[in-house]
């Protein structure tokens, strides 16, 4: 119930966006691979920026204050800057959305997910202390002291900012920067754990989606360049200093509580995230394989959006086998078989007659009106529109007006697009009539400014005419 709440807050916002933007480009629609390509031009201007940067603490406040707004240098530092704490924020965004869609359960990916966050922030305090400013001198002594009410760190070390001198910071200097490479490269291989148990991952977003990106750094960068504040060196430790809001929410704990107390907050904290997947874990309707009708085609296994299905070889042939420690129980690959050797619990066969002229079927959790809970109208909720088997949605066809309502941001990944390609014909197993998908099928995409399309669709099926015409024709082909 929590989940299904969860997704149609995220179906509403996603809806908004959608308004905004344009459904096919929506970010929320494709907010992971956004995350991905945000971080790829992060460590492109960071490269960049690199080409430029001095590796010496003596050299560097100056040189950097140094770069103009408009010049190469001050433009790749912007963009760096930008795309940077736009990382943290669709990184943040992601594990809100993972848990309000219930999604936040798998231990690899969830566990995986979070040590990722904290390496985000790493790199990004690593990199404000690179710029050797008073921005650069407060976070630093925010960060030795915190890092030394762990008790792995000297006090010692949060001196050295009130010290009032670059020099003396040379160690702490080779140190930051080294981890904000090493950092980087080890976000890359989180990368890969947390994406390696899906099937068909989505890395980068639509062309044009890339380019807006892009377009927008590049306008925050002209207009807002980011300039360095006063040089590193001053005998008091700043206060009246613009620091990142995003990087520095957890440093600014510090002013409420000791170092200790915000490892003690940031803990729990912690822990409970991390156990999360077992407190918040939902049963799972896992689906039958009926290997007497498996004939090894390898469509369930190609369809699987986590990878939960494997082909093993066995003495009778080539048959499906399903790992339940995978499966998220979204039924895409009882749609998937051709040979109806699939079962789950959680997406039963169409039933037929139904009370009523014109069926939704819609993804679970979806919002409608009240109107569409009335007669003529039945509505048929199954995981995903994708799990729907296509010889299923036929035969219920030929009987009644179908509309289907799909996601704009599809909970399980690729089951909008399975279900959009097997009614196109593109993808096993197939709608054999044409005539019955163009008469009697309407294909919605969720949204507030559907919903008269929706009803004037079915006012024209319910006055008869359309379910009329179709039997007509249903009639001819089967003659000829």
């Amino acid at each position: 119930m929590a989940a299904s709440r969860g997704r149609r807050w995220v179906e509403w916002v996603c809806a908004a966006l959608g308004q905004v933007s344009g459904s096919p480009y929506n970010p929320l629609r494709f907010l992971e691979p956004l995350c991905t390509w945000l971080f790829a031009v992060a460590v492109v201007s960071g490269l960049g920026v690199f080409v430029f940067y001095p590796l010496s603490p003596w050299e560097a406040s100056a040189v950097v204050a140094g770069w103009s707004g408009y010049s190469v240098q001050g433009l790749l530092r912007s963009v760096h800057r930008y795309s940077s704490d736009a990382l943290l924020a669709g990184v943040v965004l992601h594990g809100v959305v993972m848990v309000l869609e219930g999604k936040f359960w798998r231990w690899l990916e969830w566990l995986s997910g979070l040590v990722m966050l904290g390496i985000v922030v790493g790199i990004g305090w690593s990199g404000f202390v690179l710029v050797w400013d008073t921005q650069a001198q407060l976070l630093g002594f925010l960060i030795a002291r915190l890092l030394a009410g762990s008790g792995i760190f000297p006090v010692a070390l949060a001196r050295l900012f009130l010290g009032g001198e670059a020099t003396e910071l040379g160690g702490f200097f080779r140190v930051a920067l080294f981890g904000h490479i090493a950092l980087t490269l080890l976000l890359l291989i989180g990368l890969w754990i947390h994406l390696g148990r899906l099937s068909r991952p989505r890395l980068l977003p639509p062309l044009p989606l890339q380019l807006w990106s892009v377009a927008l750094l590049l306008v925050m960068a002209l207009l807002f360049p980011v300039r360095s504040q006063s040089a590193l060196g001053t005998q008091v430790l700043p206060i009246a200093v613009e620091v990142d809001p995003l990087y520095a929410a957890v440093l600014w704990l510090l002013r409420w509580f000791p170092s200790w107390g915000v490892w003690l907050v940031l803990g729990i904290f912690g822990i409970a995230l991390a156990v999360l997947p077992a407190v918040g874990r939902q049963a799972v309707g896992h689906p039958q394989i009926d290997w007497e009708r498996c004939d090894g085609c390898q469509q369930c296994a190609l369809d699987c959006p986590y990878e939960a299905i494997v082909m093993r070889q066995f003495e009778n042939g080539m048959k499906a086998q399903l790992l339940p420690e995978r499966c998220v129980g979204c039924a895409l690959c009882v749609a998937a078989c051709p040979e109806h050797g699939i079962r789950s619990p959680v997406a039963p066969p169409l039933a037929a007659p139904l009370p009523g002229r014109v069926v939704l079927l819609t993804c679970a959790g979806m919002p409608l009106p009240e109107r569409f809970a009335r007669a003529p109208f039945v509505r048929i909720e199954r995981p995903c529109v994708g799990s729907v088997h296509a010889e299923q949605l036929q035969e219920l066809l030929r009987s009644y007006a179908v509309a289907v309502v799909h996601c704009q941001r599809c909970v399980y990944r690729l089951g909008e697009q399975w279900a959009m390609e097997r009614l196109a014909g593109q993808r096993r197993p197939r709608i054999r009539h044409r005539a019955l998908v163009q008469q009697q099928l309407l294909v919605v995409e969720w949204s507030p400014r559907a919903w008269s399309h929706l009803e004037a669709w079915a006012r024209q099926h319910v006055s008869g005419d359309g379910v009329a015409q179709q039997h007509t024709a249903e009639q001819r082909q089967e003659t000829r």
